[in-house]
């Protein structure tokens, strides 16, 4: 498969769903993956031209979160490039509905530019302006449910 790319493209990164360890970079060695890091972030690339890795693009946060009397906000940033984002905004509706009135949900997609601009946020749950969760991927009902009803308790 990497033959048929080789003459349409510069290079192949490894795919970004997985997390990056020692025995990821054995495996892609043997198809020829080198590893580089760029701006921090260590990736596995296999390269049929030398390549100019760009720098990441690191935005400004603006995110102010919008406060209503006897609400909790619940502000998604989302994306459709990670696998765990359009699952966790999923989870978010179905609790905040479960929750009725005394939830605003704000979507933002951040495929869209401005949205990024405007926020300087690529993803993420909040709650009340702060980011409540200690895991990493998609968020379960169950966490959310938890996060949300303590919020709402605790603005009452």
């Amino acid at each position: 498969m990497m033959d048929a790319v080789a003459d349409r493209c510069k290079g192949i990164v490894s795919p970004f769903g997985f997390g990056y360890t020692e025995k990821l970079e054995e495996f892609f060695a043997r198809f020829g993956f080198e590893e580089f890091e760029n701006d921090g972030l260590k990736m596995l690339i296999l390269r049929f031209e030398t390549v100019e890795l760009p720098t990441s693009v690191h935005y400004e946060r603006k995110y102010q979160f919008k406060q209503a009397p006897r609400k909790v906000a619940v502000d998604v940033f989302w994306s459709s490039m990670c696998p765990a984002d359009p699952y966790t905004l999923l989870n978010v509706r179905a609790v905040c509905a479960e929750l009725g009135d005394r939830m605003i949900l704000n979507e933002f997609c951040v495929d869209d530019r401005k949205a990024l601009m405007e926020h300087g946020i690529k993803s993420g749950t909040y709650v009340n302006g702060k980011y409540p969760w200690s895991t990493y991927g998609p968020l379960e009902r169950d966490e959310i449910r938890g996060v949300l009803r303590e919020a709402v308790i605790s603005d009452w």
